[in-house]
């Protein structure tokens, strides 16, 4: 799924009702704030580099171009077209957004959920620059679908990914946003290690959803669980694209 969004255009409509729900399932929430992007890193997590990436206040501006991939999540699977995260964070933000959710796929994984193959991250990045795609910023979204494949694998894939992009668009920004699910189901810990790693290493800027503490945990799952403990509903949507919000904003040097 691809779709061409005027975020500025739909903003003006659309950033008022989200930042209402999102304020409002920000004070409903049981569970205990959770740490900001500033706070320690988790002491699983590999130590980042002295200087860590950061994003450039002019790719993050109004009416930026914005290439958004990934998984299920960014597909808005079991819900409303136009109400997943990725579109709510494009119209808040003001971005023109392309954006490329297929659900079952990952940074190794190309098989979509419906049979279709060849869609891992690194090709659906190549043949969007095929397509004459130009980018100030650059989103990879997920990994969950890639649970079963060796760290190692996955660090490579991920790192592979980033270097497609920054190929295909040497001045754009790149983000690696990790996977996470309701229930506090971020996958693998060693599998979001090696994403983490992969982002590290290659200068990405990478938002953890799964630590330093969980976004969805035990507490708030229920209210954002769309009733298989895997997907978001509508709110629970909000919620994640509140929180990448505020994750990027923490990141602007």
């Amino acid at each position: 799924m691809r779709s061409k969004r005027l975020g500025h255009h739909r903003g003006a409509s659309t950033v008022a009702p989200f930042a209402a729900v999102v304020a409002l399932l920000l004070t409903a929430c049981s569970s205990p704030p959770v740490p900001s992007a500033s706070s320690a890193a988790s002491p699983t997590a590999p130590t980042p580099p002295a200087a860590a990436a950061t994003l450039s206040p002019s790719r993050l501006a109004e009416g930026a171009e914005v290439l958004i991939i990934g998984d299920s999540f960014t597909e808005g699977y079991g819900i409303a077209p136009g109400t997943d995260w990725a579109h709510l964070v494009a119209d808040d933000r003001g971005w023109q957004a392309t954006i490329d959710g297929v659900s079952g796929t990952g940074f190794t994984q190309g098989l979509a959920a419906d049979g279709r193959t060849g869609l891992d991250y690194a090709n659906r990045v190549r043949r969007h620059a095929d397509a004459g795609g130009a980018y100030d910023l650059v989103i990879l979204q997920g990994g969950l679908n890639d649970l079963l494949v060796p760290a190692a694998t996955e660090r490579a894939n991920v790192a592979a990914t980033v270097q497609a992009a920054r190929t295909a668009w040497p001045d754009a920004d790149v983000i690696v946003f990790g996977p996470t699910a309701p229930f506090g189901g971020g996958g693998n810990r060693d599998e979001s290690g090696a994403i983490r790693a992969a982002a590290t290493e290659t200068g990405a800027v990478y938002i953890d959803p799964a630590a330093p503490s969980p976004w969805f945990d035990q507490a708030n799952s229920p209210d954002f669980d769309l009733g298989d403990r895997l997907h978001l509903n509508d709110a629970g949507q909000a919620y994640l694209a509140a929180r990448f919000v505020d994750a990027v904003l923490a990141s602007v040097e």
